[in-house]
């Protein structure tokens, strides 16, 4: 499976009441698909999750400036634990790129949008 689909994704994990939009999906392969070439975004070879968070909200305010925010909010993409679970799904339907991203990985507590970004634990 080269490109994830937002129904596919969304019916194969238990958490299935939590949707996300197809851009969602889409943008979350995108910042897959960076975090891969970036090294600082990686342990041990994989793609770690602090890596791709950082790299998903950077790529946030570059493709959408000051609105980054509020396009993640519009998708579901509120805490770094949605991103985590766009992975997990990603994973379950055999999506190349996500396989690259740690399955061991925490997505757990990197970000949160309603949260000022000095109380985030990601590491800029």
């Amino acid at each position: 499976m080269s490109e994830p689909t937002s129904s596919s994704l969304n019916s194969q994990t238990p958490d299935s009441d939590r949707k996300h939009p197809v851009d969602a999906v889409h943008f979350v392969h995108h910042a897959i698909k960076h975090a891969i070439r970036d090294t600082a975004a990686q342990q041990s070879g994989k793609v770690s999750g602090e890596g791709l968070c950082r790299i998903l909200l950077e790529l946030a305010v570059d493709e959408f400036g000051g609105e980054g925010a509020n396009v993640l909010k519009q998708w579901n993409i509120q805490t770094s634990d949605d991103v985590g679970l766009i992975v997990v799904r990603m994973q379950a339907a055999e999506v190349d790129e996500a396989q690259r991203v740690d399955q061991n990985s925490n997505f757990g507590g990197w970000f949160d949008l309603d949260q000022p970004a000095d109380q985030w634990n990601l590491k800029w």
